[in-house]
């Protein structure tokens, strides 16, 4: 298949930047064509990878690894391109490029990632030449550009445009709340942990023949008592590396990373901070007065952003990598950078926020597979430094336990990432040969074995059969998300179990339906939960009016659906008792939907706080209602556990 990437690509730097590169070499091998049209050689200097090219090749460079399979087209800048008011037609310059691109090659896709401007210039492209086009999302697009009212209306139309949407779960209930026809969404695979870059057996990169490179070849113009001001002195050898690599926004914990490490100074700890940072002007300025306020010349190095094949190696050549992100304005947002560590089989030392999102995060044993902090804490962080740099043998069994305890367990092998993604748009195009019925017919019957994975699983007789027999009855005149919930009904309706397997039966019924409930629960993506992070993460006191949070659903079931079958077992052990579950919807809070289960005490402290009432209203009510005794103590963690689990907040 010949495919368009309308997109992002190095040297543009970031986390989008690196997923269309990745997706670019997984389709490359998979056997497809692929034809990336972007803007990269545009990129300012905040966001542009410095040219390694001066640098010996230890990595894979995109300029070399594709042959004729995989070309690369980028829009250049030019005086006569700016209008007024001044701009650069981005669009304009991608839709003829790829117009170009697509006629010439006749491309069977056009694929555009990310709404602005790759996904507008994709569509555009595919009105002038006939061939069908797609959406990628990124967490930014959904989660600020969509909110934008002056953004909105177009980006709805873009997607309603698009013959197929490739998204991540964040997506499914902003699609329902636009009325988007859910059928044309396929999730996206490229896999967390997929890449050919990161491994424990990468060498580590010679820094000091990178700063010198530095200081001969980056650019005079850009911040230079940054770059190459820190740059002049050695890096002397056996001293412990504590490396950073991230954009320079306040977010990524920089300040206090700076603050804990001069409490070491103090204390005479020998240490370097080697870091690769680069971003807003104003933001390095910031970072090179901090590093001049706290006199820690001697001991830091910032480095330019470097291209994604490389920083493996620098990780490498690290005692320890930090990635410190805190109060970051997108709450789904996932980055990848602690994956990188982990797979790199160095000493990660993360945040607490991060911690939290990880799929792994009931893996994590701080201070022995890895270190969590709150960076905010800055003695917390400067004891966890100091454990680092001071105990050499300690820091390397962490670093191994991190790789054998949560990244090989979770790691996706290549060869399985390239199946995934090439299945994924084989499946695409045999959608789009389709008729709009029979399109409807194959993705609700792929949907149904996943949504009803566990009543497949509980009652054998429900197959594919009954999936087939219900798609013969449908009203196609219901959404799709209507259809998923009558598939349950259909099946209790055509049963002819007995009256106990029966209730059984509508237990993991409503169980399904509440999952589906969950995975399309209308989110408004015109809401920006920016507006919110003060009072997501606002201290709760006892004086605190407490509200759930909007996405989360709470039910309780006769049976545990869930753990029917943990031991493996081809007969279910049923319990009857009361289960509750609360089912968190991805999207606006939360980046992937989840379900946990709570305590019958949880289930009650979070009925009076669906009244919007303070903790000292639960202290009163809650033991007089219940019978059961509720100190504040417990009270009050239980909570703040809550409000970390992103349940609850401090209401509006």
């Amino acid at each position: 298949m010949k495919i368009c990437l309308v997109q992002k690509y190095p040297p543009i730097q970031g986390g989008i930047s690196r997923d269309a590169y990745i997706q670019s070499l997984v389709l490359l091998k998979a056997g497809h064509e692929v034809f990336v049209v972007t803007n990269s050689l545009e990129v300012e200097q905040n966001y542009r990878c410095f040219d390694t090219s001066y640098y010996q090749d230890i990595g894979l460079d995109p300029k070399l690894d594709g042959g004729n399979k995989l070309k690369v087209f980028s829009t250049e800048t030019r005086k006569g391109h700016f209008v007024i008011p001044k701009v650069n037609p981005s669009v304009t310059k991608l839709t003829s490029l790829a117009t170009y691109v697509v006629e010439k090659y006749n491309c069977d896709l056009i694929v555009g990632f990310y709404f602005e401007p790759y996904g507008m210039a994709a569509y555009i492209t595919s009105t002038y030449t006939g061939v069908p086009f797609g959406i990628m999302h990124g967490g930014r697009d959904i989660g600020q550009l969509l909110a934008s009212p002056d953004l909105y209306l177009s980006y709805k139309k873009l997607l309603e445009r698009a013959a197929f949407i490739i998204g991540t779960t964040t997506i499914w209930g902003k699609l329902n709340f636009m009325g988007i026809d859910i059928k044309k969404l396929f999730y996206h695979k490229t896999a967390d942990y997929f890449s050919p870059f990161f491994s424990n057996t990468k060498p580590p990169m010679d820094l000091n023949e990178y700063r010198q490179i530095i200081l001969n070849h980056f650019p005079n113009e850009f911040v230079p008592e940054l770059y190459k001001g820190l740059s002049k002195k050695e890096i002397k050898r056996n001293i412990p590396i504590i490396g950073m690599y991230s954009k320079s926004g306040k977010f990524k914990g920089i300040e206090y990373i700076l603050t804990a490490l001069s409490l070491l100074k103090k204390s005479g700890k020998a240490f370097y901070f080697v870091a690769v940072f680069q971003g807003e002007e104003d933001e390095l300025n910031a970072i090179l007065s901090k590093v001049t306020e706290l006199n820690l010349h001697h001991c830091v190095w910032i480095f330019p952003f470097m291209p994604y094949w490389h920083i493996g190696h620098f990780i490498r050549s690290c005692t320890a990598v930090c990635f410190l992100e805190k109060n970051f304005g997108i709450t789904f947002h996932m980055p990848k950078i602690q994956d990188e560590v982990l797979a790199s089989s160095k000493c990660l030392i993360m945040s607490d926020e991060i911690a939290r999102k990880q799929r792994y995060r009931h893996e994590i044993k701080s201070g022995e597979n890895c270190f969590v902090v709150n960076p905010q804490d800055v003695t917390d962080l400067a004891n966890i430094l100091e454990e680092v740099i001071t105990d050499q043998q300690k820091v390397n069994q962490i670093a191994k336990n991190g790789y054998q305890s949560l990244y090989l367990p979770f790691a996706i092998k290549e060869d399985v990432v390239v199946d995934r993604v090439n299945n994924m748009y084989s499946d695409i195009f045999q959608y789009l040969k389709l008729s709009d019925e029979d399109q409807l017919y194959l993705k609700l019957k792929k949907e149904i074995q996943v949504t009803y994975a566990s009543l497949f699983r509980f009652d054998p007789s429900c197959n594919l059969n009954t999936v087939s027999a219900f798609c013969r009855h449908i009203d196609t005149d219901q959404t799709f998300y209507q259809l998923l919930m009558a598939y349950g009904d259909y099946i209790l309706k055509e049963s002819q179990h007995g009256d106990q397997t029966l209730a059984y039966l509508d237990e993991v019924i409503r169980y399904c339906q509440f999952k589906i409930r969950s995975k399309y629960n209308k989110v408004d993506p015109r809401f920006n939960p920016v507006n919110h992070i003060k009072l997501i993460r606002a201290p709760i006191t006892l004086d605190s009016p407490i509200s759930i949070l909007p996405d989360i659903l709470i039910e309780d079931f006769k049976i545990d659906i869930p753990r029917l079958f943990q031991n493996d077992s081809e007969s279910p052990a049923i319990q009857e008792g009361v289960y509750s579950y609360i089912f968190q919807s991805a999207g606006n809070y939360h980046p992937i939907q989840k379900e946990l289960y709570i305590s019958t005490m949880v289930r009650d402290v979070l009925d009076l706080c669906s009244m919007n009432v303070t903790p000292q209203y639960i202290l009163d009510n809650f033991s007089k209602d219940k019978n059961v005794a509720l100190s504040e103590k417990m009270l009050m963690e239980l909570l703040r556990d809550l409000q970390k689990e992103l349940v609850i907040s401090v209401a509006t």
